[in-house]
């Protein structure tokens, strides 16, 4: 009897195999895995007999993304980065249109590659990025994974299921929230519009647009727009923000680079702050939460405890992210290599102070009744390398070490080619300086409608 208690199980569970293998339609999402098979979302597609058979053969290919559904018809293909933050595709980009990738050969089965793809939220465009093997495996080259196929009767797209986003004590503040004074500070925006940059002006306003509905410009003492290669029909365009915000617009058809620009902006303000920003950072914190970092850094820079106070958002900074691309998982090897980058470690470090004592600090800490966007880290400029990303610094500080001095002492690098290249490369223009740069919760996010990252 116990022999034949055994036999029937055996038989059963075989039975039960042979159905999920021979019959796969019975896999169907259930109460634990809600959703929709992707070849009953895209069953009539599937009716063409060239697709339906490539992807039988091939199987599916998200291309590095994730895909869920918003409703029962709507399937929304996203980028989620190391926090949980989503930047979801522009519609037309679902399971199939990854799949089939019908716009780029060099992706299609049987080529020696593998691709993937990335978007950008508010963006219609996406890039797409082809990787060899072969290339990616050898030396030091850093490609991101190869994305894995996935059989034609196994891809689920399952109902939305965002992961949980920390949120800042500040953003519990009321939506009807007004800034009680304006904060001395001057903000300086850069923006191209040259023939070989059209895209700059495309992510021009859009992060104007964000500014303005976070009530960035309603908190400062004054806004001024230097434009490389301005022209009547970049005026035209910005004339209604430049008449509500009552902006200061500098510029010609010329295109006089970033730290001449910049140091024009700085010359041309009237407050002891100023903040630099570039044409492709859009604010995306809650309005209490951005004067809140304002009111901060204002702090840190007329305390003296930084020279420099960094704006890019912490846990929301856009991309790319180059120090997470090359670090993230292997932190330690940065100081055989990029020593000056370490401080960017912050943005998925939950305290890099105690990863790395001595190197960072926390510079301010937050109190009772205060979140943890009150936080700030500190670290020398020999840890922290210089960034043309947002940041804030005192105007005299930056008049009389570098118009008046480190600027004119270069002896490789001309900062006026690249001022980038001059402050990180250059001897004794940063990193051998004394300078302490501190960064907190930050407000801007990258959003460059040309470069999505990928």
């Amino acid at each position: 009897q116990q022999k034949t208690i055994v036999f029937t199980i055996l038989v059963t569970f075989i039975f039960i195999i042979v159905l999920f293998v021979f019959f796969p339609t019975l896999r169907t999402p259930t109460q634990n895995t809600p959703g929709i098979l992707a070849k009953d979302l895209h069953a009539s597609a599937l009716q063409d007999k060239r697709t339906l058979m490539r992807i039988k053969q091939h199987g599916w290919n998200l291309r590095g993304l994730a895909c869920q559904l918003k409703s029962p018809t709507q399937e929304v293909c996203y980028h989620e980065d190391s926090t949980g933050k989503r930047e979801e595709c522009p519609s037309y980009v679902d399971s199939l249109y990854l799949t089939l990738a019908q716009e780029n050969h060099v992706c299609h089965p049987g080529k020696a590659n593998y691709c993937r793809l990335t978007c950008q939220e508010g963006n219609f465009r996406v890039s797409w990025a082809a990787y060899k093997p072969d290339w990616c495996n050898t030396g030091d080259h850093k490609c991101p994974p190869e994305p894995p196929t996935i059989p034609f009767d196994d891809l689920i797209i399952s109902n939305w299921q965002a992961k949980f986003q920390p949120a800042y004590h500040c953003q519990s503040e009321s939506a009807t929230w007004r800034p009680p004074n304006r904060l001395p500070i001057t903000i300086g925006i850069l923006a191209h519009t040259l023939p070989d940059r059209e895209d700059d002006w495309n992510s021009l306003i859009p992060s104007l647009e964000s500014c303005a509905a976070q009530g960035l410009f309603d908190m400062v003492t004054e806004v001024i727009l230097f434009v490389n290669g301005r022209n009547e029909a970049i005026d035209s365009d910005l004339e209604p923000i430049v008449k509500k915000y009552k902006f200061k617009v500098m510029g010609n058809d010329h295109n006089y680079g970033i730290l001449r620009a910049m140091n024009w902006l700085i010359g041309n303000s009237t407050t002891e702050i100023f903040v630099f920003l570039e044409k492709d950072f859009q604010a995306v914190e809650p309005a209490a939460c951005i004067y809140q970092q304002l009111s901060r850094g204002v702090e840190i820079l007329s305390k003296q405890m930084a020279q420099v106070v960094k704006l890019r958002s912490r846990l929301n900074p856009g991309r790319p992210n180059f120090a997470q691309i090359n670090y993230k998982g292997r932190e330690d090897a940065v100081f055989t290599r990029q020593p000056n980058i370490l401080c960017n470690f912050y943005h998925w470090l939950a305290r890099p102070d105690l990863r790395f004592p001595g190197k960072m600090w926390l510079c301010r800490n937050s109190s009772d009744g205060q979140g943890p966007e009150e936080e700030f880290y500190c670290a020398r400029s020999q840890f922290c390398n210089w960034t043309n990303n947002p940041f804030m610094m005192m105007k005299e500080w930056w008049l009389n070490e570098y118009v008046d001095g480190i600027l004119n002492d270069y002896f490789k690098y001309n900062p006026y080619d690249d001022l980038e290249t001059f402050m990180n490369w250059e001897p004794a223009a940063w990193s051998e300086q004394p300078w302490v740069v501190a960064e907190g919760a930050g407000l801007f996010s990258h959003r460059d409608r040309y470069n999505l990252g990928s």
